[in-house]
């Protein structure tokens, strides 16, 4: 080591020993000329070691601390010339290395400087870590924040990327889903403009792309150097390190979470660590979300479900119910054309029974559609229901008129209860507009409009035969009318009302005696009255006004238990049947004697 400096610095290295400050001369070209015993302990170099060396093997200058003042001080030292300050990496023998702030001072006598070094390493990661724990703090709070004002998946992803990209200082932030049915990702929410790399908003395949990577792998990924990265597989002008994380919730991998930046090796393990507990995090509250919007659904269908089941007991006319019930679908499920085809086993075809659309349809209300050839018909003879995601790949050849219609996707469920009924259908001007969710919501519904539609066409047939038992009731010309257990009058044929003079309204309730008395037979007792007890049928020939004569029969109406309900009273006028037997009976008497006399 050469000791040719003057007496100046070399008290200035002692006095720097003695506060253990390690402290380096050299001459204006950078040699080293001297140093003191602090500097050779912290380097790990002796004296000789550094004999012939220049401050570049040891200390690499980086830049100047902000605010740095390169003027002289008003109290420098004799000699002083000018002092300049740097951050700077120094480099000890084993090779290791340590932050440092160098202060160079200049002498003017001498033309020599006095490099001073200050061990910044430990206060570096004192400042890191609370730099980290800050920033740490800042992301919980704010996720925190969004988990607790929101329980929607698209605000609360949107949000999370927004956040992360501010607090982390990101030029990009994105998070892909596994779409559950096509196993591909999908981008949910993006921070930063997508251009050609992450965030792009294109589909990704598991596996291929770098995302695919980390939902494959199920672990994190840190690219330092995206340009440089054989697993980056995009090149996105300005985008040099990226960090991805798995989004997961009990173990399933749910997605991912990625951020990007333009500077290099930006991004820490520290980060990756912080991202980590986000991407857990953000999967349970997307679980959470997604859990929620189930129950909501769930408790839709149940709502709904009620309605129809009270729309149901209210009303029997099935165009009644189906209006409401359409009504009541629209609010869950989106539709163009809603249908209720009626299936007559007979003639094998359909009836359009009933139809809700503001479309221009030639399938109207009324009209009869095949069976075979249709989506309709496949869901009738299987008893499942058929969805038509695309009416342009339709293997039904008849459902293409649909196609002509502007129809692109169908739904159809069967109705059975006992027996197949018929066809529920929902069209969509859209492609793929009902999947398999839908049919959670539809399936349930056609089980209540089977019900109500069983009972819709019993209640029509029941009517129906009413309405002709009413008809032959009323035709037939002699007296017919029924009695309760109390003798009292349900209901009556017209031949007895025009005879009595009664209205449908008046008699009814009446007693049997009240009608012998309009009619002119005087009867004071119970004429039935053996039928009642004995519940077998009785017959008697009553008398009324003038010569006239009738023959009346009881019947009894037992029910199922053997119980008697209801009496029919059979009551015919033989008045002039009686008379032509008198006649008869003269004529024969008469002819008789005519034997006799001639005898």
């Amino acid at each position: 080591m050469n000791k040719t400096a003057s007496k100046t610095p070399s008290l200035l290295l002692e006095t720097f020993d003695s506060i253990a400050i390690p402290v380096f001369l050299a001459d204006h070209e950078g040699n080293l000329i001297d140093c003191n015993e602090t500097a050779c302990d912290i380097l790990k170099y002796s004296a000789d070691d550094l004999a012939g060396r220049t401050l570049r093997d040891f200390i690499t200058l980086t830049k100047s601390p902000p605010g740095t003042n390169h003027a002289r001080p008003e109290h420098a030292p004799a000699g002083h010339k000018d002092t300049e300050h740097y951050e700077a990496s120094c480099r000890r023998k084993d090779g290791t290395a340590f932050a440092a702030k160098v202060a160079i001072i200049s002498f003017i006598e001498e033309n020599q400087k006095l490099v001073v070094i200050q061990n910044i390493s430990d206060r570096r990661k004192l400042q890191l870590k609370a730099s980290q724990r800050t920033k740490e703090l800042a992301i919980f709070n704010t996720f925190a924040k969004i988990l607790t004002t929101h329980v929607d998946t698209d605000r609360i992803t949107q949000e999370t990327v927004d956040a992360l990209a501010e607090i982390m200082t990101a030029d990009k932030s994105w998070i892909y889903l596994i779409d559950s049915e096509r196993g591909d990702l999908y981008l949910k929410a993006r921070h930063g403009s997508p251009g050609d790399g992450p965030a792009c908003g294109r589909r990704l395949t598991a596996g291929e792309s770098f995302e695919g990577k980390v939902v494959t792998s199920g672990r994190p990924l840190l690219v330092e150097n995206a340009p440089e990265d054989p697993r980056v597989s995009y090149r996105e002008k300005g985008i040099r390190s990226i960090a991805a994380v798995p989004i997961s919730s009990k173990g399933v991998i749910m997605g991912v979470l990625g951020l990007a930046s333009s500077r290099a090796s930006f991004f820490t393990a520290m980060d990756i660590q912080l991202l980590t507990t986000i991407g857990s995090q953000l999967g349970v509250a997307i679980e959470n979300s997604r859990l929620i919007g189930q129950l909501q659904e769930k408790m839709s269908q149940i709502e709904l479900i009620n309605e129809l089941s009270g729309i149901i007991n209210s009303s029997l006319s099935i165009g009644t119910i189906f209006r409401i019930m359409v009504s009541e679908i629209r609010r869950l499920i989106d539709y163009s054309r809603a249908s209720l085809l009626l299936y007559d086993e007979k003639k094998n075809n359909f009836l359009i029974f009933a139809l809700d659309t503001a479309m221009k349809t030639v399938m109207k209300k009324g009209v009869r559609a095949p069976v075979e050839g249709t989506s309709a018909g496949w869901a009738v003879r299987n008893n499942k229901p058929w969805i038509s995601r695309d009416l342009r790949e339709t293997t039904f050849p008849l459902d293409r008129k649909l196609l002509q219609e502007g129809i692109r996707s169908t739904v159809s469920i069967p109705l059975f209860h006992d027996r197949i009924l018929g066809v529920f259908n929902l069209d969509s001007t859209s492609p793929a507009k009902y999947s398999e969710k839908d049919l959670g919501i539809l399936v349930p519904v056609a089980k209540h409009i089977s019900i109500a539609l069983e009972n819709a066409l019993l209640f029509e047939e029941i009517s129906k035969e009413k309405k002709e038992w009413e008809k032959t009731f009323d035709a037939i010309t002699d007296m017919v009318w029924i009695e309760d257990g109390g003798q009292r009058i349900l209901r009556a044929n017209q031949t007895l009302l025009s005879l009595t003079g009664f209205s449908s309204i008046e008699i009814t309730g009446k007693q049997c005696w009240e009608l012998f008395e309009a009619i002119g037979i005087n009867h004071i007792e119970c004429i039935c009255e053996d039928t009642i007890r004995t519940k077998r049928p009785s017959f008697r020939e009553l008398k009324g006004a003038g010569r006239s004569t009738f023959h009346f029969w009881a019947y009894p109406l037992i029910d199922e238990e053997g119980q008697l309900y209801a009496v029919v009273h059979y009551l015919k006028d033989v008045t002039d049947q009686k008379q032509l037997e008198q006649q008869l009976i003269r004529s024969e008497k008469l002819a008789s004697l005519g034997t006799l006399v001639a005898g």
